[in-house]
């Protein structure tokens, strides 16, 4: 990401010099639609990296706690039995939720399977369910 970043910037810099060279008053309006779309390139990849950082952070941090959490359950006190309660709570929780999503899917008495769109769905359902 930083490679294309620096490509942009290169290529924008590349045109704003060879316009200034040229200074040709036919130009300008070419030049400003050129450094427009730049400046919307480059704001577009900001946003990318911003987004990918913060998805990366949360990875991060997701791994950090389930590495906690398995420290403290090794501690085997009362706090890693109450955590270790919680997660097959969760489990339970979770199982349910998908035994509902597909009791929903059969009951509703749309053909899911003929729709390519809907059929998708299932298994993102039993996913997400799964990952939260």
């Amino acid at each position: 990401m930083k490679e294309q970043f620096m490509e942009r910037n290169t290529a924008v810099l590349v045109v704003m010099f060879s316009s200034a060279e040229q200074e040709n008053l036919h130009d300008h309006p070419v030049e400003e639609k050129c450094m427009q779309s730049a400046t919307q390139d480059l704001q577009s990849d900001i946003e990318e990296v911003k987004v990918s950082l913060q998805n990366k952070t949360l990875a991060l941090q997701r791994i950090q706690i389930m590495g906690a959490l398995r420290n403290k359950l090794i501690q085997d006190d009362e706090d890693s039995r109450l955590i270790l309660k919680t997660i097959e709570n969760i489990l339970v929780l979770s199982q349910k939720i998908t035994e509902y999503q597909q009791k929903i899917i059969f009951g509703s008495g749309i053909n899911w399977a003929e729709d390519p769109s809907l059929k998708a769905i299932i298994p993102q359902l039993e996913e997400n369910v799964y990952l939260q």
